[in-house]
C-alpha cells in the first residue's frame, strides 16, 4: 500500500436520488442516458453491452471502471481514463484497490460501492478534495452498477467530468 497525498480526499456526500437537473448541471446526465441505452429493458446492463467508446470523450477521460472481487472484498481497476492519470498523476489501472492509500480517493469508492452493489442502482456524489498544495475542489461523479450475468453487480463505472 502506498500513501499519496494527491490522492487526499476531503469530504464525500452521497445525493440519493440525483435530479436530472442536477445530473445535468455537472454535465454527467448524457453518461447516465448511455448507461441506459446499454441496459434497455433490463435494470443493469451487461458487462458486454458496455462500449466506452460510445461515451463522449470529456466523459470518457473521467471514467472508471472496477470489477468487483467479491471472495477478497476488493475491486480491480478495469479502466482508469486519461482525464484522471491527468487530474490525479497517478495511473490506476489494474491496480486493486486495497493497494491504494486508505485515506485517500478510493478510500471513499470503497465506503459506498457496497450500496451500489447491493442496491443494483445509480449513485451520485459530490467529492470534496483538497491538494497537496491546498486547492480544494468539488467533483461530481456518478456511479452505475454493470452486471456479467444480468443479475449480479459485478462492476462499477464511475464517470466524473473533471471538467464541470
Amino acid at each position: 500500500m502506498y500513501a499519496d497525498p494527491r490522492l487526499s480526499m476531503a469530504e464525500t456526500e452521497i445525493i440519493d436520488p440525483p435530479s436530472p437537473a442536477l445530473l445535468s448541471e455537472h454535465g454527467l446526465m448524457n453518461g447516465v442516458a448511455i448507461w441506459q441505452q446499454w441496459a434497455g429493458e433490463n435494470d443493469i446492463p451487461y458487462w458486454t453491452d458496455v462500449d466506452l467508446m460510445e461515451l463522449p470523450g470529456e466523459l470518457r477521460g473521467g471514467t472508471m471502471v472496477a470489477d468487483y472481487l467479491p471472495d477478497e472484498d476488493d475491486f480491480r481497476v478495469r479502466f482508469w481514463g486519461v482525464r484522471l492519470v491527468d487530474a490525479f498523476q497517478i495511473e490506476l489501472t489494474g491496480k486493486t484497490l486495497s493497494t491504494v492509500f486508505d485515506r485517500g480517493v478510493m478510500s471513499s469508492f470503497r465506503s459506498t460501492a457496497q450500496q451500489v452493489i447491493s442496491s443494483g442502482k445509480p449513485q451520485f456524489l459530490l467529492h470534496a478534495i483538497t491538494s497537496e498544495k491546498g486547492l480544494r475542489r468539488h467533483f461530481p461523479v456518478v456511479r452505475l452498477p454493470i452486471s456479467d450475468d444480468g443479475k449480479t453487480v459485478t462492476k462499477i463505472m464511475t464517470i466524473e467530468n473533471v471538467d464541470a
